[in-house]
Protein backbone atom coordinates (compact mmCIF):
# COMPACT_ATOMS: atom_id res chain seq x y z
CA UNK A 1 0.00 0.00 0.00
CA UNK A 2 3.10 2.34 0.61
CA UNK A 3 4.30 1.46 -2.30
CA UNK A 4 1.49 2.34 -4.46
CA UNK A 5 1.15 6.08 -2.59
CA UNK A 6 4.65 6.36 -3.59
CA UNK A 7 3.59 5.69 -7.16
CA UNK A 8 0.60 7.61 -6.95
CA UNK A 9 2.39 10.44 -5.68
CA UNK A 10 5.05 10.26 -8.21
CA UNK A 11 2.99 10.30 -10.85
CA UNK A 12 1.45 13.20 -9.71
CA UNK A 13 4.42 14.89 -9.73
CA UNK A 14 5.17 14.15 -13.10
CA UNK A 15 1.60 15.46 -14.66
CA UNK A 16 2.63 18.52 -12.61
CA UNK A 17 5.64 18.94 -14.28
CA UNK A 18 4.29 19.71 -17.97
CA UNK A 19 2.00 21.96 -16.51
CA UNK A 20 4.60 24.01 -14.86
CA UNK A 21 6.90 23.64 -17.99
CA UNK A 22 3.89 25.53 -19.53
CA UNK A 23 3.27 28.22 -17.07
CA UNK A 24 6.66 28.95 -17.27
CA UNK A 25 7.26 29.30 -21.02
CA UNK A 26 3.97 31.60 -21.05
CA UNK A 27 6.08 33.84 -18.03
CA UNK A 28 8.87 33.78 -20.54
CA UNK A 29 6.63 34.76 -24.07
CA UNK A 30 4.73 37.21 -21.75
CA UNK A 31 8.16 39.02 -20.65
CA UNK A 32 9.72 39.30 -24.29
CA UNK A 33 5.92 41.14 -25.52
CA UNK A 34 6.68 43.59 -22.66
CA UNK A 35 10.34 44.40 -24.17
CA UNK A 36 9.22 44.42 -27.70
CA UNK A 37 6.95 46.52 -27.27
CA UNK A 38 8.74 49.13 -25.64
CA UNK A 39 11.66 48.54 -27.44
CA UNK A 40 10.88 48.13 -31.03
CA UNK A 41 10.11 50.72 -33.48
CA UNK A 42 7.18 49.47 -35.17
CA UNK A 43 3.97 50.58 -37.71
CA UNK A 44 0.64 49.00 -37.88
CA UNK A 45 -2.66 48.91 -38.66
CA UNK A 46 -5.53 47.32 -36.59
CA UNK A 47 -9.08 46.79 -36.24
CA UNK A 48 -10.39 47.16 -32.72
CA UNK A 49 -13.73 45.77 -31.62
CA UNK A 50 -15.25 46.66 -28.58
CA UNK A 51 -19.37 47.21 -27.01
CA UNK A 52 -20.83 46.20 -30.60
CA UNK A 53 -18.09 48.31 -32.75
CA UNK A 54 -15.50 47.85 -34.57
CA UNK A 55 -12.72 50.28 -35.42
CA UNK A 56 -9.63 50.75 -37.38
CA UNK A 57 -7.04 52.59 -36.40
CA UNK A 58 -3.14 52.98 -37.38
CA UNK A 59 -0.61 53.08 -35.00
CA UNK A 60 3.38 54.47 -34.98
CA UNK A 61 5.55 53.86 -32.22
CA UNK A 62 9.39 55.08 -31.70
CA UNK A 63 11.26 52.70 -28.88
CA UNK A 64 12.15 54.11 -25.48
CA UNK A 65 15.70 53.30 -25.43
CA UNK A 66 16.68 55.99 -28.22
CA UNK A 67 17.50 59.60 -27.37
CA UNK A 68 14.35 60.98 -28.03
CA UNK A 69 12.43 58.78 -25.88
CA UNK A 70 9.62 57.24 -26.35
CA UNK A 71 6.79 58.08 -28.35
CA UNK A 72 3.14 56.85 -29.72
CA UNK A 73 0.48 58.34 -31.97
CA UNK A 74 -2.82 56.62 -32.63
CA UNK A 75 -5.14 57.75 -35.57
CA UNK A 76 -8.98 56.51 -36.03
CA UNK A 77 -8.96 55.65 -39.64
CA UNK A 78 -12.83 54.50 -39.56
CA UNK A 79 -15.55 56.38 -37.99
CA UNK A 80 -15.12 60.18 -36.50
CA UNK A 81 -11.43 61.32 -37.28
CA UNK A 82 -9.67 60.92 -33.96
CA UNK A 83 -5.44 60.99 -32.74
CA UNK A 84 -3.65 60.67 -29.54
CA UNK A 85 -0.17 61.61 -29.39
CA UNK A 86 1.53 60.27 -26.42
CA UNK A 87 5.45 60.64 -25.13
CA UNK A 88 7.51 62.01 -21.89
CA UNK A 89 5.89 65.07 -21.74
CA UNK A 90 2.42 63.99 -21.67
CA UNK A 91 -1.01 63.05 -23.56
CA UNK A 92 -2.63 65.11 -26.61
CA UNK A 93 -5.90 63.86 -27.76
CA UNK A 94 -7.47 65.58 -30.58
CA UNK A 95 -11.07 65.38 -30.83
CA UNK A 96 -12.68 67.08 -33.89
CA UNK A 97 -15.70 65.92 -33.43
CA UNK A 98 -15.63 67.38 -30.20
CA UNK A 99 -13.98 70.62 -31.66
CA UNK A 100 -11.41 70.24 -28.60
CA UNK A 101 -8.09 69.17 -27.60
CA UNK A 102 -7.13 67.45 -24.23
CA UNK A 103 -3.40 67.33 -23.29
CA UNK A 104 -3.00 65.62 -19.53
CA UNK A 105 0.10 63.96 -17.69
CA UNK A 106 -1.87 60.23 -17.70
CA UNK A 107 -2.41 57.74 -21.01
CA UNK A 108 -6.20 57.31 -21.45
CA UNK A 109 -6.57 53.80 -21.95
CA UNK A 110 -6.23 52.03 -25.41
CA UNK A 111 -6.05 48.67 -26.86
CA UNK A 112 -2.14 48.39 -26.70
CA UNK A 113 -1.35 50.21 -23.20
CA UNK A 114 -2.58 47.63 -20.89
CA UNK A 115 0.04 45.12 -21.77
CA UNK A 116 3.29 46.38 -21.41
CA UNK A 117 5.58 46.76 -18.32
CA UNK A 118 3.47 44.24 -15.72
CA UNK A 119 5.51 41.93 -13.25
CA UNK A 120 4.36 38.55 -14.69
CA UNK A 121 6.72 36.25 -12.05
CA UNK A 122 4.57 38.35 -9.31
CA UNK A 123 0.80 38.26 -11.24
CA UNK A 124 1.42 34.63 -11.08
CA UNK A 125 -0.82 34.41 -7.34
CA UNK A 126 -3.34 36.25 -9.02
CA UNK A 127 -3.43 34.42 -13.06
CA UNK A 128 -2.56 31.81 -14.67
CA UNK A 129 -0.45 31.25 -17.64
CA UNK A 130 -1.22 29.06 -20.38
CA UNK A 131 0.66 28.74 -23.64
CA UNK A 132 -2.18 27.16 -25.75
CA UNK A 133 -0.91 26.19 -29.28
CA UNK A 134 0.38 28.42 -32.61
CA UNK A 135 -1.72 30.40 -34.98
CA UNK A 136 -1.37 32.74 -38.23
CA UNK A 137 -2.10 36.47 -37.74
CA UNK A 138 -1.73 39.13 -40.74
CA UNK A 139 0.21 36.42 -42.16
CA UNK A 140 2.20 36.12 -39.59
CA UNK A 141 3.46 33.10 -37.35
CA UNK A 142 2.18 32.94 -33.74
CA UNK A 143 2.31 31.46 -30.42
CA UNK A 144 -1.23 31.63 -28.30
CA UNK A 145 -0.89 32.30 -24.58
CA UNK A 146 -3.64 32.43 -22.20
CA UNK A 147 -3.78 34.91 -18.87
CA UNK A 148 -6.33 33.53 -16.97
CA UNK A 149 -7.91 35.19 -13.48
CA UNK A 150 -7.79 33.17 -10.47
CA UNK A 151 -11.27 35.11 -8.94
CA UNK A 152 -13.95 36.35 -10.96
CA UNK A 153 -12.51 40.57 -9.82
CA UNK A 154 -10.51 41.19 -12.76
CA UNK A 155 -10.42 39.65 -16.83
CA UNK A 156 -8.24 37.49 -18.81
CA UNK A 157 -6.65 37.50 -22.00
CA UNK A 158 -5.75 35.60 -25.22
CA UNK A 159 -2.80 36.74 -26.81
CA UNK A 160 -1.69 36.00 -30.05
CA UNK A 161 2.66 36.69 -30.52
CA UNK A 162 4.41 37.39 -33.05
CA UNK A 163 6.85 34.38 -32.82
CA UNK A 164 9.86 36.32 -34.40
CA UNK A 165 9.89 39.20 -31.99
CA UNK A 166 7.30 38.69 -29.53
CA UNK A 167 4.89 41.74 -30.63
CA UNK A 168 1.40 41.18 -29.98
CA UNK A 169 -0.47 40.72 -33.14
CA UNK A 170 -4.21 40.35 -31.86
CA UNK A 171 -5.43 39.90 -28.16
CA UNK A 172 -8.92 39.43 -26.70
CA UNK A 173 -9.94 40.80 -23.45
CA UNK A 174 -11.84 37.97 -21.74
CA UNK A 175 -15.20 38.22 -19.04
CA UNK A 176 -14.51 35.77 -15.93
CA UNK A 177 -16.83 33.69 -17.94
CA UNK A 178 -13.91 33.35 -20.99
CA UNK A 179 -16.50 35.52 -23.37
CA UNK A 180 -14.54 38.00 -25.39
CA UNK A 181 -15.17 41.62 -24.11
CA UNK A 182 -12.78 43.61 -26.61
CA UNK A 183 -10.94 42.33 -29.36
CA UNK A 184 -7.99 44.10 -31.61
CA UNK A 185 -5.73 42.43 -34.69
CA UNK A 186 -3.05 43.96 -36.63
CA UNK A 187 -4.04 43.98 -40.35
CA UNK A 188 -0.53 44.62 -41.18
CA UNK A 189 2.28 45.40 -38.70
CA UNK A 190 5.89 46.19 -39.77
CA UNK A 191 9.33 46.65 -37.75
CA UNK A 192 11.20 49.65 -38.43
CA UNK A 193 14.76 50.77 -38.39
CA UNK A 194 14.08 53.98 -37.04
CA UNK A 195 10.76 56.30 -36.60
CA UNK A 196 10.96 59.61 -38.31
CA UNK A 197 9.83 62.65 -36.51
CA UNK A 198 7.39 63.35 -38.66
CA UNK A 199 5.24 60.18 -38.17
CA UNK A 200 4.32 61.19 -34.58
CA UNK A 201 3.31 64.27 -35.86
CA UNK A 202 -0.79 65.03 -35.51
CA UNK A 203 -2.27 65.27 -38.89
CA UNK A 204 -5.17 67.00 -37.46
CA UNK A 205 -5.29 70.47 -37.20
CA UNK A 206 -6.73 71.70 -33.65
CA UNK A 207 -5.84 75.11 -33.29
CA UNK A 208 -8.70 76.17 -33.80
CA UNK A 209 -10.39 73.84 -31.23
CA UNK A 210 -10.93 74.89 -27.54
CA UNK A 211 -8.07 73.39 -25.04
CA UNK A 212 -8.60 71.37 -22.19
CA UNK A 213 -5.67 71.08 -19.65
CA UNK A 214 -5.04 68.67 -16.79
CA UNK A 215 -3.38 68.43 -14.20
CA UNK A 216 -2.68 69.25 -10.22
CA UNK A 217 -4.90 71.74 -9.15
CA UNK A 218 -2.74 74.75 -8.30
CA UNK A 219 -1.83 75.23 -4.90
CA UNK A 220 -3.12 71.58 -4.31
CA UNK A 221 -0.67 69.15 -2.07
CA UNK A 222 -0.55 65.50 -2.98
CA UNK A 223 2.14 64.66 0.07
CA UNK A 224 1.00 62.00 2.22
CA UNK A 225 -1.72 59.19 2.47
CA UNK A 226 -4.95 60.37 0.35
CA UNK A 227 -7.82 61.76 2.69
CA UNK A 228 -9.93 58.69 1.36
CA UNK A 229 -9.35 55.46 0.90
CA UNK A 230 -10.85 52.26 -0.03
CA UNK A 231 -12.08 49.64 2.52
CA UNK A 232 -11.97 46.83 -0.04
CA UNK A 233 -9.94 45.78 -2.65
CA UNK A 234 -9.38 42.58 -4.80
CA UNK A 235 -6.17 40.43 -3.84
CA UNK A 236 -3.11 41.96 -5.21
CA UNK A 237 -4.68 45.00 -5.93
CA UNK A 238 -2.72 48.05 -3.62
CA UNK A 239 -2.71 52.08 -4.38
CA UNK A 240 -0.27 52.87 -7.47
CA UNK A 241 -0.31 56.62 -7.05
CA UNK A 242 -2.70 59.66 -5.82
CA UNK A 243 -3.11 63.04 -6.92
CA UNK A 244 -5.55 66.39 -6.85
CA UNK A 245 -5.88 67.62 -9.95
CA UNK A 246 -8.31 69.18 -12.73
CA UNK A 247 -9.64 67.03 -15.27
CA UNK A 248 -9.20 68.21 -18.86
CA UNK A 249 -13.08 69.18 -19.26
CA UNK A 250 -14.13 69.93 -15.33
CA UNK A 251 -13.79 72.98 -13.66
CA UNK A 252 -13.38 71.72 -9.61
CA UNK A 253 -10.28 69.51 -8.37
CA UNK A 254 -10.65 66.57 -8.02
CA UNK A 255 -8.76 63.37 -6.09
CA UNK A 256 -7.59 60.59 -7.98
CA UNK A 257 -6.56 57.43 -6.26
CA UNK A 258 -5.16 54.64 -9.09
CA UNK A 259 -5.92 50.77 -7.76
CA UNK A 260 -4.39 48.13 -9.42
CA UNK A 261 -2.42 44.84 -9.41
CA UNK A 262 -0.04 45.18 -12.08
CA UNK A 263 -1.98 44.38 -14.74
CA UNK A 264 -5.70 45.22 -14.02
CA UNK A 265 -6.57 49.25 -12.53
CA UNK A 266 -9.00 51.11 -11.67
CA UNK A 267 -9.52 54.70 -10.56
CA UNK A 268 -11.24 56.03 -7.45
CA UNK A 269 -12.86 59.84 -8.07
CA UNK A 270 -13.65 62.14 -5.18
CA UNK A 271 -15.09 65.21 -6.07
CA UNK A 272 -17.60 67.55 -3.77
CA UNK A 273 -21.09 67.22 -4.24
CA UNK A 274 -22.63 69.42 -7.14
CA UNK A 275 -19.44 70.25 -9.01
CA UNK A 276 -20.79 68.38 -11.52
CA UNK A 277 -24.13 69.26 -12.93
CA UNK A 278 -24.89 65.19 -14.27
CA UNK A 279 -23.09 63.10 -12.09
CA UNK A 280 -22.92 59.57 -12.55
CA UNK A 281 -25.73 57.76 -10.43
CA UNK A 282 -25.52 54.38 -9.98
CA UNK A 283 -23.97 51.28 -12.81
CA UNK A 284 -22.46 51.95 -16.35
CA UNK A 285 -20.53 50.65 -18.23
CA UNK A 286 -19.08 50.84 -22.15
CA UNK A 287 -17.43 47.54 -23.44
CA UNK A 288 -15.27 46.14 -20.75
CA UNK A 289 -15.01 49.12 -18.79
CA UNK A 290 -17.20 49.38 -16.05
CA UNK A 291 -18.10 52.57 -13.55
CA UNK A 292 -20.45 53.29 -10.22
CA UNK A 293 -21.49 57.03 -9.05
CA UNK A 294 -22.69 57.16 -5.37
CA UNK A 295 -22.90 59.95 -2.84
CA UNK A 296 -20.85 59.37 0.31
CA UNK A 297 -20.28 62.21 2.91
CA UNK A 298 -21.27 65.20 0.84
CA UNK A 299 -18.87 64.05 -1.96
CA UNK A 300 -19.49 62.41 -5.36
CA UNK A 301 -17.48 59.11 -5.39
CA UNK A 302 -16.84 57.47 -9.24
CA UNK A 303 -15.39 53.96 -9.78
CA UNK A 304 -14.43 53.48 -12.92
CA UNK A 305 -12.26 50.80 -14.52
CA UNK A 306 -11.77 47.93 -17.49
CA UNK A 307 -12.39 45.34 -14.65
CA UNK A 308 -16.01 43.23 -14.37
CA UNK A 309 -18.96 45.39 -12.81
CA UNK A 310 -18.91 44.12 -9.23
CA UNK A 311 -15.36 44.95 -8.38
CA UNK A 312 -16.07 48.22 -9.39
CA UNK A 313 -19.54 48.06 -7.13
CA UNK A 314 -18.18 46.22 -4.13
CA UNK A 315 -15.01 48.72 -4.21
CA UNK A 316 -17.10 52.23 -5.06
CA UNK A 317 -19.51 50.60 -1.93
CA UNK A 318 -15.90 50.59 0.65
CA UNK A 319 -14.50 54.13 -0.33
CA UNK A 320 -14.38 56.14 2.91
CA UNK A 321 -12.72 59.08 4.08
CA UNK A 322 -9.87 57.48 5.54
CA UNK A 323 -9.47 57.88 9.50
CA UNK A 324 -6.07 57.24 10.20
Amino acid sequence: MRRLGARIGLWGLLLLLPLAALARDAIQWLEAMAEAMERTHYRGTFVYAHDGRMEAMEVVHRAADGPEGEARRLFALSGAAREVISDDAGVTCILPDAQAVMVDTDMPRTPLADLGGSDWQRLAAYYEFLVLGEDRMAGLPAQIVAVRPRDDYRYGYRLWLWKANALPLKFELLSPEGEPLEQMMFTHLEVMDAVPDEALLPSLDGESFKHFRGGRADGETVEGKPAWTAGWLPDGFSLIHHNRHRMPMGKQPVDHLVYGDGLATLSVYVEPSGADDEPLRGSSHMGAVNAIGLERDGRQVTVVGAVPAVTVRRVGESVRPRDD
